[in-house]
């Protein structure tokens, strides 16, 4: 059973095509599907995400390399974070 799904929401995949209508499954602090999830399933709450947007999995990878680079003029670091 999923804790919660978010339904009728436009999820972004980041591959730069159009968003598809969709729902969203999360158990716990994992995400267990994405897409047409079914409105049959299991869940302890479902959330209505009309007008909203998602992108499931993708992380906000906001850095400031001007601050990184007085250390590590490579930004070795950066990299390895994806």
């Amino acid at each position: 059973m999923s804790n919660f799904i978010i339904d009728n929401v436009d999820i972004y995949d980041g591959s730069g095509l159009e968003p598809v209508l969709g729902s969203v499954a999360v158990s716990g602090d994992r995400i267990t599907a994405v897409g047409q999830v079914g409105s049959t399933m299991p869940v302890e709450v479902r959330i209505d995400g009309k007008g909203l947007a998602l992108a499931p999995g993708i992380i906000d990878s906001h850095t400031h390399f001007d601050a990184q680079v007085t250390w590590d003029p490579m930004v070795t670091p950066s990299p390895e974070h994806g």
